[in-house]
């Protein structure tokens, strides 16, 4: 997903994802809570890496 390179384009996906009906919005991961975890994880994996030198 493009949105996960680029955070800039979070908006438009959050829009693509409110126009659709509920039941399909009810199936796809909230785009932001996506980006935070992997943001986290990237931090943790820094720490990690570091405690590992």
């Amino acid at each position: 997903m493009k949105v996960l390179n680029n955070p800039s384009n979070l908006p438009q996906l959050q829009q693509m994802i409110a126009s659709t009906p509920p039941e399909v919005q009810n199936m796809i991961p909230n785009p932001k809570r996506i980006l935070e975890e992997k943001q986290d994880l990237t931090t943790q994996l820094e720490q990690m890496r570091l405690l590992l030198r």
